[in-house]
């Protein structure tokens, strides 16, 4: 970089030399900054991609906990069904027993 600022310090300055160098200057900022836009837009896409990544990820947790939550839930309402079912079936046998045991009446 120094060789190149001594070349063009010693360069005699008139007017269209100063006007061609603040034009490569400024051509040169312009594609600094252009440079820099396009790997800032880079690190964002790289940043959404790996978003949506991780978004896909959680989604087939949660669906996974779904599945698993909604077993539980089936599970546990079989089981309060038969709990149900095996209470109201000693409950009629109690009372089949009461009834056959008892006598009949009068005939």
């Amino acid at each position: 970089d120094l060789p190149i600022l001594l070349v063009l310090l010693s360069i005699p300055l008139n007017m269209a030399n100063t006007a061609v160098i603040s034009r490569i200057l400024c051509l040169a900022f312009l594609i600094l900054i252009i440079c820099i836009l396009v790997v800032q837009g880079i690190f964002e896409l790289i940043r959404q991609n790996s978003h949506q990544g991780q978004l896909a990820e959680v989604r087939s947790i949660i669906e996974q906990m779904g599945d698993d939550i909604k077993s539980e839930l089936v599970e546990e309402i079989v089981d309060e069904i038969q709990d149900r079912q095996d209470q109201l079936n000693a409950t009629y046998i109690s009372r089949y027993r009461v009834i056959k045991n008892e006598p009949s009446g009068t005939d």
